[in-house]
């Protein structure tokens, strides 16, 4: 292809030094003007691709957004007296308190819950209820003895549902595309629901 007019050769070198061209051209699209007459008209539309696509890149880092999370730490230790903490008690699953407990029985004897120290350490998780509890300043009602049964054993397909949804979780962080679950994700196997619930500072 010959191009004689000096301001097309200007727009044609441009066009060439383009993110479009630089694009289109290593994956094999090849474009070709045979008649002269219709060069203007090719290397304009061309430049309105090149210039959409400049446009298109600034978009799409205009709207790039960064999502923030509280540390576990701040997630943990709520203000438990304040009134509004207060009436979203009710709505609070009792799992968040037993995740508390079983935490600190883990921080405190190294291990989780054995079934072979069955009445040991079903008393030891009363007893660290009541002081995780006292130090929320929430009632021990909302964890009753009986969820210490519960603590002593993993089931599979528990296990394979909270698996799956932290798999989920982390493709979502990988890819950027959706907004992971903010913050916490409780599946009562009892009840076979999951539920996705926000702690930390508002």
């Amino acid at each position: 292809m010959t191009i004689s007019d000096p301001s097309m050769i200007s727009k044609w070198e441009n066009l060439q030094n383009s993110r479009v061209f630089k694009y289109l051209f290593p994956h094999c699209i090849y474009i070709y003007i045979y008649i002269y007459i219709h060069i203007h008209t090719y290397i304009y539309t061309l430049e309105r691709i090149a210039n959409s696509f400049e446009r298109l890149s600034i978009t799409f880092e205009r709207e790039s957004a960064v999502a923030s999370f509280c540390s576990l730490k701040q997630a943990l230790e709520l203000d438990w007296t304040s009134d509004k903490a207060k009436a979203a008690l009710k709505k609070t699953p009792a799992d968040y308190f037993l995740l508390q407990v079983l935490l600190k029985f883990r921080t405190d004897r190294g291990r989780d819950p054995d079934p072979r120290s069955f009445d040991e350490d079903s008393q030891a998780l009363r007893q660290i209820r009541d002081d995780v509890m006292e130090r929320l300043s929430v009632s021990p009602s909302l964890l009753n003895d009986l969820f210490s049964s519960f603590c002593f054993s993993e089931l599979s397909p528990v296990c394979a549902v909270v698996g799956g949804v932290l798999g989920q979780e982390v493709v979502k962080a990988l890819y950027q595309r959706d907004a992971p679950h903010r913050n916490f994700f409780f599946f009562d196997a009892r009840k076979g629901n999951g539920v996705v619930d926000y702690f930390g500072p508002n």
